[in-house]
């Protein structure tokens, strides 16, 4: 008798390359793997480094303890988000306000005010260019841009249709969309 071995095709990429929808792709089960639309295009993007994820964390404790109680929208990590049919992000960190949280049920089909990307070695360009573009073309207002290796963060504020560049200069980085929050990072540079 011949016995079979199967790998667990759910940590060797099973779906990247595949072509499908933004629906499709949110139809699929859940999965331990990495994994965007773009283009119509599954792809798949290893595991971010521990520093990578304490980054994320840092940011996403200060945002969630800043919303408690306030009632003004909802703080999320490592999530899908359908941007459009075929394009569907796993941004670090959004922020959605507490209309478009409701609006939402299982998944994440409304454009979210505030995205955060923890630049990886391997992401920087497509950080800085391609999901940059897509964020400002559909309507995100706020894109927050950490580069550890920099030592840099960036906030990119809608202005009308496009995204205007403002550098953190100093131990604050104050958010025009949620009223009053201001990113601590000082807490976030101990960090890099």
């Amino acid at each position: 008798m011949t016995t079979i071995i199967r790998p667990n095709l759910e940590h060797a990429g099973e779906y990247r390359g595949l072509r499908m929808t933004a629906d499709e792709f949110l139809a699929l089960p859940e999965s331990k793997c990495h994994y965007e639309l773009i283009n119509g295009i599954v792809t798949m993007s290893p595991s971010p480094s521990m520093r990578h994820q304490q980054i994320v964390r840092e940011i996403l404790v200060q945002l969630a303890t800043f919303l408690r109680g306030r009632g003004l929208g909802h703080a999320v990590h490592d999530v899908d988000v359908r941007f459009a049919a075929d394009l569907v992000y796993r941004p670090d960190v959004i922020y959605l306000s507490a209309e478009k949280f409701a609006r939402c049920s299982t998944r994440v089909t409304e454009i979210p005010d505030l995205v955060v990307e923890v630049i990886s070695p391997d992401s920087r360009r497509y950080d800085h260019e391609t999901k940059k573009h897509d964020y400002e073309r559909y309507g995100v207002q706020e894109y927050w841009l950490v580069d550890a290796d920099e030592r840099s963060f960036t906030l990119y504020r809608r202005e009308g249709e496009r995204f205007v560049p403002v550098l953190a200069a100093g131990e604050r980085l104050p958010s025009s969309i949620i009223a009053g929050f201001e990113l601590e990072l000082t807490p976030i540079r101990s960090l890099f």
